[in-house]
Formats: structure tokens, sequence, C-alpha cells
């Protein structure tokens, strides 16, 4: 995993604790910059999840990161092992569900061919 997709990982998980202790992506931001103003927090967290107005993702500072896992009551190496793991399990399931669509492209036949081949197997039966 690059630095980009972690950093981009760690916002989205974070926002996630946030949403879950009740708090909405602007109040988390108001949270995490109280000496900016509100509009200035919410472009802020925006621009870290995505791009910024240039089109490029806005880097996350480690003390934005630390703030961010104070205000969810959690340490910050542990939400950093947290989001490292959800990580490599989305993309072992992005491997997964990949190898799963070319095996059925490969070796499932179409839906009506399946349901013939159970009305074959279920005749033999009788």
């Amino acid at each position: 995993m690059n630095t980009e997709h972690f950093e981009r990982s760690y916002v989205e998980y974070a926002l996630e604790l946030a949403r879950k202790n009740g708090m909405n992506q602007s109040e988390f931001a108001k949270a995490i910059w109280p000496l900016k103003s509100d509009a200035s927090a919410v472009t802020t967290i925006i621009a870290l999840k995505g791009k910024n107005s240039r089109g490029k993702p806005q880097n996350l500072r480690i003390s934005d990161a630390i703030r961010m896992a104070e205000i969810l009551g959690r340490e910050f190496p542990s939400l950093c092992f947290e989001v490292w793991e959800k990580s490599k399990l989305t993309a072992k399931a992005a491997e997964y569900m990949e190898a799963e669509a070319i095996f059925q492209t490969q070796y499932e036949s179409p839906q009506g061919q399946k349901a013939d081949r159970a009305q074959d197997i279920e005749s033999t039966r009788n």
C-alpha cells in the first residue's frame, strides 16, 4: 500500500468512527481544527478524503492524524494498525472478487444451462 492510499484510508476510517460516535463530517472537522473557520475545516477534511481544488489530494499531517485519534478516544498507533489491517482485508477481498469473476467467465455456463443441468440431474435420481 502506498502512503497516499494509507492517508485516504486513515481519513475515511476516522470519519467512519466519528459517525459511529454521533459526529458528522462537519463536526469532526471543526473538532480537529478548532482554530480554522468552519468552512475551512470542512474544506480541509474534504481535500484529505479526495482531491483539493488543484485536483490533488492533500497530504495528511501526523499532527492532524494524532488529533483525529485523540478526538475518537483512540491511541494513534492502534488506529494506524486498524487502518492497515482493514486495507489489507479490502485488498484481499478485491483480489478474490476479481478471481471469482475470471473463474465465472471462463468456467461457468449461462444460467439457463445451469437450470437444464439441474433438471437432468434431478430426473436421473427418480
